[in-house]
C-alpha cells in the first residue's frame, strides 16, 4: 500500500483580497488631501467604492487614488465584539508600471496603497504576502481626457447634478448657481478621478468659488 501525503502551508489570510477605492485631489506621495468621491462631478455616488465597481469605470490620466486592501477570509483574528487582526506586510508589484505607479503607504490589518495614473492603458498592481498570492489583481483602465463637460448642479453632491451638458447659464444679478465639471474621453464618456485644474475668469461680472481644488 502506498500512502501519499500532501505537504504545504495555507495562508491564514485565505486566498482572496478585497479593495476599497477612494479618489482624492490633489495627489501627493501619501494620502490625497481631499476625498472627492460622492461630490458633484464625480462618478462615485459615495465616498468610497469597491473594486468591482471601480473596475467598470474609465479613469483619467493624472488621477490619484487610495486603495485599502483587506483579506475578508482571514482566520488569524482574535476577539468577538472587537476583532483584532495581526499586521499584514504585503509586497506590492506594479502591473504595467507605465500606466499606474503603486506605492505601499501603510500596512496594519489593512494595507493602504496609493496610486497615480501616469500613462494611458490598463494596469495596476498585485499583492503577495510571505510568498502567498491573492486574487484578484487590482487593474484599472486609464484614458486621456479629450474634452470637458459642464452640468448644472443644485448641491455640492453627486445626487444634485442635473444630467445633460450645458454651454451657458443665465444668473440674475445678486444670485448664484453651481456647475459640475467632468472630464470626457474622445467618445464622450465620463472619465473618473480628480485632476488638478485651473479656473480662469474673464471680466468682473462674476465671482467664482470652487468647492474643490480640482476637476473630476
Amino acid at each position: 500500500m502506498t500512502m501519499v501525503v500532501a505537504c504545504g502551508t495555507s495562508s491564514p489570510l485565505g486566498t482572496r483580497v478585497a479593495y476599497g477605492v477612494y479618489e482624492g485631489v490633489p495627489f501627493h506621495t501619501g494620502s490625497p488631501a481631499t476625498v472627492t468621491g460622492g461630490l458633484a462631478g464625480s462618478c462615485m455616488q459615495q465616498n468610497g467604492i469597491d473594486y468591482s465597481e471601480a473596475s467598470r469605470y474609465k479613469w483619467a490620466l493624472g488621477t490619484g487614488l487610495d486603495v485599502d486592501a483587506y483579506w475578508p477570509d482571514r482566520t488569524d483574528c482574535t476577539g468577538f465584539l472587537q476583532s483584532v487582526c495581526p499586521s499584514v506586510h504585503p509586497e506590492v508589484t506594479a502591473i504595467t508600471p507605465a500606466v499606474w505607479t503603486p506605492q505601499l503607504r501603510s500596512s496594519d490589518a489593512v494595507a493602504v496603497i496609493s496610486l497615480q495614473s501616469i500613462g494611458v492603458g490598463t494596469g495596476g498592481f498585485k499583492l503577495d504576502v510571505a510568498g502567498a498570492q491573492f486574487a484578484p489583481d487590482f487593474i484599472l483602465r486609464v484614458e486621456k481626457p479629450a474634452a470637458i463637460q459642464f452640468e448644472l448642479t443644485t448641491t455640492a453632491w453627486y445626487d444634485g447634478v442635473v444630467p445633460g451638458a450645458i454651454t451657458e447659464v443665465d444668473i440674475p444679478v445678486g444670485q448664484d448657481t453651481a456647475v459640475a465639471v467632468t472630464l470626457r474621453d474622445a467618445a464622450g464618456d465620463h472619465l473618473c478621478g480628480p485632476v488638478s485644474a485651473t479656473v480662469i475668469t474673464g471680466g468682473t461680472v462674476f465671482t467664482i468659488d470652487r468647492f474643490t481644488t480640482g476637476a473630476s
